[in-house]
């Protein structure tokens, strides 16, 4: 939703050239009168491809998961190949893949934030739970 979100708002600019890198099993359409769609495949390796990819590129917007660091990844990347990158910079993208690391920021600046606890110190709440990973995505319920 992002990415179509993004795209859509990115075609309304006259003379933007757009090139967008998607996963093979992403079943997006891409509008092909307003952008480039370059196809990942299962073989392939995002990480090999991106600086012959970059080297053409003026500005580079990632959306991809902080998951082990993917997103700090592909910036940094970017960053190395002189590439202005739209992105928050690298200490922002530390903090915000840790959830745990961005509660404990919220609430030590008196922002409202749901509480969370580390799994080796979460209580036995009744009924059901929400448990996210710490550096991912997706979740599971508890109870």
């Amino acid at each position: 939703m992002m990415l179509q979100a993004l795209l859509g708002e990115l075609k309304r600019i006259p003379q933007l050239r757009l090139r967008v890198l998607l996963d093979q099993r992403c079943d997006l359409a891409i509008d092909s009168e307003h952008a480039e769609l370059v196809r990942i495949g299962a073989g392939q390796d995002i990480m090999a491809l991106l600086p012959e990819l970059l080297a053409e590129t003026d500005l580079f917007w990632p959306i991809a998961p902080e998951t082990g660091g993917i997103l700090s990844r592909l910036a940094q990347m970017a960053h190395a190949a002189g590439i202005e990158t739209l992105l928050s910079d690298a200490a922002t993208l530390a903090l915000c893949g840790d959830k745990l690391a961005t509660y404990r920021h919220l609430t030590s600046h008196a922002i409202p934030a749901v509480e969370t606890y580390p799994a080796e110190k979460c209580p036995d709440f009744p009924g059901r739970t929400v448990v996210k990973i710490r550096d991912g995505a997706g979740c599971r319920i508890r109870g």
